[in-house]
Parts: structure tokens; C-alpha cells; sequence
């Protein structure tokens, strides 16, 4: 990728505090946050001048992590299975999932085609772990058909480092990291396909890696990964296969309000920020649109 653009155009204080925790865009402007030490359900809306509002519900029990949102209802995994809570009722219930599941770790889930994906690996433990190759997994659920619950698809699974998409793929692909630093994609029917683009992590040690995030932007690809210490970013053209190395920054791009494309930077201890990414970068837009929207503009359902 020759030319590398410009990403932030702008950037705004928060008009208010974030609770921390599992994150997930629920709609429009909309992000859900589950604070697995209050059971507290936190939902943000970023209105059209830029403020923010806030809503509060006390889910009893709810500890949920690599959490998604599909058609109002959000699913979260847990060591024991994987949680459901419909936005409309605020009652929590449990989907089955393989009996393995508890001796897993979950890298990723995801939504693509209006079904939920999970990604668990084996969490290899006693004598001999290190020599044993873990059990790797895709596990799929119908939302349709929750009795169900997650089935295993029985196809071959990549070592992956703990992905969050905090945007469902606009599109029929998903993509992720492996633990070479390669983009991986996922498509349905087809099952996982390997690239050879490598993600850069700068001068970190990729064993000192915590999370990377993904977020879909267009045929772009933005990818950020979570060190202590710092976040080092790059751009992934999906169609080209070029990757670029944009500059490290002090956030991720885990929480993101779309279409809006504002990025949440919660400093610790100071006051959280906006960083609103060029809009011009997503094409195709999903309105079919191209860098028409004004930057720091927060584009309304009616709007798109």
C-alpha cells in the first residue's frame, strides 16, 4: 500500500464518563458496555450533536466476554456455556454448547450471514501440556433454532490471538489474526483461508500481545493490537492483500460508533476522547456513498 491515508480527521471530548468492560454496538450510534464486576448493563447512544447518553440495567449473574449483538439480543461466552440477553427483556438465559467448551478459551466470536460463530482453543494444562497439540474449534449457532444451541463444524480452526470485532463484517467474509501475525478469513461454506500478509507489531514482543481488534471499514481492514504500553495500528487492503503500517496510538479500535466511525479512547484517569475517523476511507459505503459525510458528523439511521 503506497499511499497511506490520513485516518483521524478530528478529534472531541467525551460529554461524559464510560463504564469499562465487554463492548458491543447494538444499533445505530449504540454501544452496549457489560461491566462484569457491577452485573451492570450500560448502553450508549451518541446523539447528532455529539453527546452522549447513557442508560443502566442490572442483569443478576451476567459475566460475559467475546460478547456479540445479533437481531436485539446480545450473546456472550462464558467457561460455562454461552448467555443470551434480549435487549427488550433484560433476562439472561443459556445456550448449550459442547461439553469441551469448559476447558476452552474463546479467541474469538463473531456474526456473519445472521448466524454467530465461535472460536475456541483447548486450554492445555497438567503434565505434558506443552508437548500436546490443543483442540482447536468453529463452533456455529442458529439464532432460529437456540435449542440448537452452538454445534461444532468439525472443520480445520487457526491458531488465533483473542479477536474482538466490535462490527459484524459488512459483507460475506470475516477476517482475523493468527498467531504468526497473518489475516486469516472465514467464509460460510468454505471454511478458513490463510493469507501471507503479516501484521506488523513493531518493537513489541508478540508474546507480550493482549488482544487485537479488527474493524471493518469498507474493503479496508483497520487492525490494532493491544500491548502494554501501546496499540501499534495497521490497514489492510482486503482487496489488494497490502497491508500499512499506520502510526501507534494510545487506544484500539475496540469501541467504535457506526456510522458515525467515532473511536472511544478511555484514558486511564482522564477523560474519554472521540477520534473520528476519515469517512471518505469506507467504500464502498453502505449507503452507497463515498466520502460525502462532513468529518465529525454523526450520520443518523434516517441519514443513511
Amino acid at each position: 500500500m503506497s499511499d497511506v491515508p490520513s485516518l483521524f480527521v478530528e478529534s472531541r471530548k467525551a460529554s461524559r464518563g464510560f463504564a469499562r468492560g465487554s463492548c458491543v454496538p447494538i444499533g445505530c450510534n449504540a454501544l452496549a458496555v457489560v461491566d462484569q464486576d457491577t452485573s451492570i448493563l450500560h448502553v450508549y447512544t451518541l446523539l447528532e450533536n455529539g453527546i452522549q447518553t447513557e442508560e443502566c440495567a442490572h442483569v443478576p449473574g451476567i459475566r460475559l466476554s467475546s460478547v456479540v449483538s445479533l437481531g436485539g439480543v446480545i450473546y456472550g461466552f462464558t467457561y460455562n456455556g454461552v448467555d443470551v440477553l434480549p435487549l427488550h427483556t433484560m433476562v439472561r438465559t443459556r445456550i448449550p454448547t459442547p461439553s469441551f467448551i469448559g476447558d476452552c478459551r474463546c479467541s474469538s466470536h463473531f456474526v456473519l450471514d445472521n448466524l454467530c460463530y465461535l472460536v475456541v482453543e483447548e486450554v492445555c494444562q497438567g503434565i505434558g501440556a506443552l508437548d500436546r497439540v490443543p483442540r482447536r474449534c468453529t463452533l456455529c449457532l442458529d439464532p432460529e433454532r437456540p435449542s440448537e444451541g452452538y454445534v461444532d463444524l468439525g472443520i480445520p480452526t487457526p491458531a488465533m490471538w483473542n479477536t474482538l470485532t466490535p462490527q459484524q463484517p459488512r459483507g460475506d467474509t470475516y477476517y482475523g489474526v493468527n498467531r504468526e501475525g497473518c489475516v486469516v478469513s472465514f467464509k460460510r461454506g468454505d471454511g478458513w483461508s490463510n493469507t501471507h500478509c503479516v501484521v506488523s507489531y513493531g518493537n513489541f514482543s508478540p508474546l507480550d500481545r493482549h488482544t487485537i481488534s479488527v474493524y471493518p471499514l469498507g474493503s479496508l481492514l483497520l487492525i490494532s493490537q493491544r500491548f502494554l504500553g501501546g496499540h501499534p495500528w495497521s490497514l489492510y487492503d482486503t482487496i489488494s492483500g497490502e497491508v500499512a503500517r499506520l502510526p501507534n496510538k494510545l487506544f484500539s479500535c475496540g469501541e467504535v460508533f457506526y456510522p458515525t466511525l467515532a473511536v472511544l479512547q478511555l484514558p486511564g484517569g482522564g477523560h474519554p476522547v472521540f477520534h473520528y475517523i476519515d469517512p471518505s476511507l469506507e467504500y464502498p459505503h453502505r449507503g452507497l456513498r463515498w466520502g460525502i459525510i462532513p468529518p465529525g458528523a454523526v450520520v443518523t439511521e434516517q441519514g443513511v
